[in-house]
């Protein structure tokens, strides 16, 4: 496995629905990892590669896509800034996601609904990524922030 996902809180699982951190790199749109922590603030997803490596994109699925009722209950990112460590400092970018139509969700696939929340040609060398959620679109039910998958692009120069 190129990274881990360090343990964090998730929000328990129910029946046959999971929402560990892993589901974030699952590649199904049936699933999503949820932070399970009462309201909306300070959630975080931080990812550690195995070794330094220019990551030039960073994307997420956002929201819970396995139906029109699990999207739209529970919360999407709105706002996030992506810090990367270097070893001359962090850098940062905050990027307003749109808060996208169930209908656009549903006709969509894995790789059309990716949101970009960072991306460069040159890249930035890093070992770790993390990702803040700074605000939210709340969902119609429950106050959970849920992201179906998330992608990490990047290359080593030896």
């Amino acid at each position: 496995m190129l990274f881990k996902l360090p343990p964090a809180p998730d929000l328990t699982s129910t029946g046959n629905n999971t929402f560990q951190p892993d589901n974030l790199i699952d590649r199904d749109l049936s699933t999503a990892w949820s932070e399970g922590v009462p309201g909306y603030s300070g959630e975080w997803i931080e990812l550690h590669l195995d070794q330094p490596m220019y990551v030039g994109f960073v994307g997420i699925v956002s929201g819970y896509t396995k139906s029109s009722s699990t999207y739209s209950e529970n919360g999407r990112p709105g706002t996030v800034t992506v810090e990367m460590y270097e070893e001359d400092g962090v850098f940062t970018e905050t990027v307003v996601l749109e808060d996208i139509p169930w209908k656009e969700i549903e006709n969509g696939t894995l790789f059309t609904l990716v949101q970009t929340l960072y991306e460069s040609g040159m890249g930035i060398e890093t070992d770790r990524v993390r990702l803040r959620f700074d605000d939210v679109y709340p969902g119609d039910t429950y106050e959970d922030l849920c992201v179906s998958e998330l992608f990490v692009a990047g290359w080593r120069w030896e």
